[in-house]
């Protein structure tokens, strides 16, 4: 009897372990068909970006790298309602002097917004001054007397061929 409690336990363990290392095996072909199909522009309404774009203040004094003041919203995704009318928020300013530079990197957003653009806000939530940055995926703005006390917004969008399909934001004030 204990000879085939222990052939049974013996075979239900090679049974767990095969169609464990089965699962295994399985697991990096789906992962990578995943992958390759979230890559594909077809499919780009699908992914939400998970990161945010970094904002840092590069101090001028002593160089070092520090996070900087901002809020970073989703204004919409992959919804047939894309002419949002977006109000630019009244945010806390971040601490600014003369010589300063300010990094913004959006490397890490995946996927890769079609359109960035750099937009200067009023206090009232009017757009004073919009740039398009294609150059880079990074913008560094020197502090000078002149942009002590403004408020900016980077502007993230995504197209799928022509249509948008999604629109993020990036808001900073110096101060």
């Amino acid at each position: 009897m204990k000879k085939h409690i222990d052939r049974i336990l013996i075979l239900s363990s090679m049974v767990i372990l095969s169609a464990c290392s089965d699962s295994e095996k399985a697991s990096p072909n789906k992962i990578s068909t995943e992958e390759s199909t979230m890559q594909s522009s077809e499919e780009i309404s699908a992914i939400r970006p998970e990161e945010a774009p970094s904002i840092k203040l590069v101090n001028a004094k002593d160089g070092l790298s520090t996070g900087f003041d901002s809020v970073y919203e989703e204004v919409f995704w992959d919804t047939t309602e894309n002419d949002i009318t977006y109000n630019f928020p009244e945010i806390h300013s971040g601490d600014v002097e003369v010589g300063d530079n300010i990094l913004i990197d959006w490397s890490m957003l995946n996927p890769k917004p079609t359109e960035v653009s750099l937009i200067e806000v009023k206090n009232d939530s009017e757009k004073v001054n919009e740039r398009s940055i294609t150059e880079s995926t990074s913008i560094n703005i020197g502090i000078d007397e002149a942009e002590i006390g403004k408020q900016y917004a980077v502007q993230f969008s995504w197209k799928k061929r022509e249509e948008l399909i999604g629109k993020s934001m990036l808001n900073f004030k110096f101060e």
